[in-house]
């Protein structure tokens, strides 16, 4: 489940089609949060990019690789215990 997690997060972060107004980055204790499209309901979209057992080292590279591809979020959330 880790390596799906992994490899299809990266897919969205290169894909480069939908920019994001909220991206989350975090571990396995904020995986339950569910993004969600820009709609009436829902004023900015989100996409949780958090992975299973991973560490803080990997947001700098997934953030740096999210950036080569889309335009800039309005907010990056760091969801990880210190």
């Amino acid at each position: 489940k880790g390596a799906f997690f992994t490899y299809y997060k990266r897919y969205i972060a290169e894909k480069g089609k939908e920019d994001f107004d909220i991206i989350m980055f975090g571990d396995s204790r904020s995986l339950s949060l569910k993004g969600n499209p820009k709609s009436e309901e829902f004023p900015y979209s989100l996409y949780n990019f958090s992975l299973p057992a991973a560490g803080p080292w990997y947001f700098k590279y997934f953030l740096k690789k999210y950036l080569n591809h889309h335009s800039k979020p309005k907010l990056v959330i760091w969801a990880v215990d210190p």
